[in-house]
């Protein structure tokens, strides 16, 4: 799903992929790496998780890969 929202005049794209995980399914493998090519392309990646589960080490593969400009964390 895409969708634009003005944040104070200024437009933001925002693209709900899918999700980043290991997978034997070769559609579902595409649909990942269409994820990781929007990250490459984004000006901003937001990671969400469980706030009642600690950081998984799936969760940090994921932010060691995201680009450095969106490694932030909250």
């Amino acid at each position: 799903m895409r969708a634009t929202v003005l944040l104070e005049g200024v437009p933001i794209h925002l693209i709900d992929t899918a999700g980043l995980r290991d997978s034997g399914d070769e559609v579902e493998r595409i649909g990942i790496a269409r994820t990781w090519e929007a990250i490459a392309k984004a000006g901003a990646a937001m990671l969400i998780t469980d706030a009642a589960c600690e950081v998984s080490e799936e969760d940090s593969r994921i932010l060691e890969r995201m680009p450095r400009a969106c490694r932030s964390r909250a």
